[in-house]
């Protein structure tokens, strides 16, 4: 029986895990795209995209801890069984979400 459940648990693992891999491969992958299409130009074109990359990152990183952070929240109000706070934490989740890329947007104009 124990070994029927960790199979289980591990097929769900995986299930999970292969997105979060794959879409942070994606964002490595453009990096180095990046690294080899300008590898042939002049040197500050290389150095700009580099800074633009760095901060592509932050914002990734923030996005990341911010969502995280924000569902371990909202599963421990869904084994709870409280939805009431669970959708407020959704909606605190996406308010934060869109500030910080339209200030980001903004930012960039």
């Amino acid at each position: 029986m124990k070994l029927e459940k960790d199979s289980i648990f591990y097929r769900k693992l995986w299930s999970l895990m292969i997105p979060i891999v794959l879409q942070n491969l994606m964002l490595a992958m453009v990096a180095v795209a990046d690294a080899f299409m300008l590898g042939g130009m002049n040197q500050n074109y290389m150095s700009a995209v580099s800074l633009a990359t760095q901060i592509q990152f932050i914002q990734n990183m923030f996005l990341a801890a911010a969502t995280a952070s924000l569902g371990i929240l909202g599963a421990q109000y869904w084994g709870k069984g409280d939805i009431k706070t669970l959708d407020d934490i959704f909606c605190m989740a996406l308010r934060l979400c869109i500030l910080w890329k339209v200030s980001d947007v903004d930012f960039y104009e």
